[in-house]
């Protein structure tokens, strides 16, 4: 049977990867992030923030106080592990209350309940006047007696008196599963914890990776526009073409659904908003939200040719592109 790692020696695995390996647990949007995404901002370069949508799933936003989808991976692997204790728990309650269901019906359908009357009267007459009948009447008139007899029992004693567990005694049994599951829910906050802790004994070395995560970010938001243009077009035609009479009609009368039948930003997917940018070029009226109509330098890909795309909107400088520490 494999030992779990003991506490120190987690921390110097973790110090380990932390220097060795950039990557390594390098999924954290920081402060100094957000003042390099400043910095670039004022010189009028290209931006991180705010991330989309697909962005947003990779990272982690440490002064959020919600777990974030980055954060679910390890967070469904602790509970993973604790499933099987709470299968068990779950089968024990409903073995106890199954239990619990048999035994009552057996006494409630196997009661019963014997009554057994008597009576009796025994009475002797002795005529006649005679001395000898006189002394038979004192002597055998008290034999003369009468009894009623009645006599009452049930199996009571023979049936099973089960006994249902409440309210309070299933919180008990319940309560270490709540108590795992609340501590796997604060691991995710205990391991960001851990990265500041390292980051304060480490400042270059936490300079170095977040350098490294914001270009990384750039570089991959960059080939997301290029690679995805395919994508793009499609989106374009299939919002282009006529939608029925029916959801035109639901647009145009019923506000509470609006808000699901607006055309969406063709590469992030986003809603359309007043603040969208429609493409003018007639036949194309592809939209794109602020942040993407940015990414793609304003040049349509949908009525752009390939050529002008590549020469200009697609091909960021290095300069553009990465963050000179």
């Amino acid at each position: 049977m494999a030992h779990p790692e003991p506490p120190v020696h987690r921390c110097f695995s973790y110090m380990d990867s932390y220097n060795g390996d950039i990557r390594f647990d390098n999924v954290y949007i920081s402060t100094y992030f957000c003042q390099i995404d400043e910095r670039r901002r004022k010189l009028g370069k290209q931006t991180l923030l705010p991330l989309r949508k697909a962005e947003e799933k990779t990272v982690v936003f440490p002064f959020k106080p919600t777990i974030q989808a980055q954060e679910m991976k390890n967070l469904g692997k602790e509970l993973l592990g604790m499933l099987p204790i709470a299968l068990l728990l779950l089968l024990l309650c409903g073995l106890d209350w199954a239990l619990y269901s048999v035994f009552d019906t057996i006494r409630q359908h196997s009661f019963q309940q014997y009554s057994f009357r008597s009576s009796h009267k025994l009475e002797v007459k002795v005529g006649g006047d005679s001395m000898l009948a006189r002394l038979l009447r004192k002597t055998i008139g008290a034999l003369n007696t009468s009894s009623d007899t009645v006599v009452e029992s049930n199996n009571l004693p023979c049936l099973p008196q089960p006994v249902c567990m409440d309210a309070r005694a299933y919180w008990r049994a319940s309560l270490p599963i709540v108590l795992l599951v609340c501590l796997c829910l604060a691991q995710a906050f205990g391991y960001r914890l851990r990265r500041v802790i390292a980051a304060f004994y480490f400042p270059k070395r936490e300079k170095k990776r977040v350098l490294f995560l914001y270009n990384d970010l750039l570089r991959k938001r960059a080939a997301f526009t290029k690679l995805r243009r395919t994508l793009i077009i499609r989106r374009a035609q299939q919002q282009r073409g006529p939608r029925h009479h029916l959801v035109d009609t639901l647009h145009h009368r019923c506000p509470l659904v609006r808000r699901w039948l607006r055309r969406r930003c063709v590469v992030c997917q986003a809603p359309e908003t007043p603040e969208s940018y429609v493409c003018p070029t007639p036949e194309c009226d592809a939209v794109y939200c602020q942040s993407c109509w940015n990414d793609m330098k304003n040049l349509c890909p949908v009525c752009t040719p390939r050529e002008e795309l590549s020469s200009s909107a697609y091909s960021d400088s290095n300069d553009d592109l990465k963050y000179a520490e």
